[in-house]
């Protein structure tokens, strides 16, 4: 699938005891059409001896809303990655 061309920023990240989580923006290229798209989410971590024991997995952006923002937040007045400032990690591509 290198044609999806998939690319993380994190956003934010929170720690607590034996908690984690992290928010996330991905870019993505949909392979039918070719243009780009961000998707959104987070994945929540239980930690358990120093290591993740359990991951919650959620993310936003179907054929219902397929610009992967929340419905209703302001991304770029909050601070978040929009398709207009994104800049790839070092080494990926654009």
């Amino acid at each position: 699938m290198a044609q999806v061309d998939g690319q993380w920023r994190l956003e934010h990240g929170i720690e607590s005891g034996d908690e984690a989580v992290i928010e996330w923006t991905m870019t993505w290229r949909d392979p039918k059409s070719g243009e780009e798209r961000l998707n959104r989410g987070t994945e929540w971590f239980r930690l358990r001896d120093g290591r993740i024991a359990e991951v919650r997995a959620y993310h936003h952006g179907d054929r219902k809303n397929p610009s992967g923002d929340l419905l209703g937040f302001d991304h770029a007045a909050r601070g978040h990655t929009t398709m207009a400032d994104w800049k790839p990690p070092a080494g990926g591509k654009r």
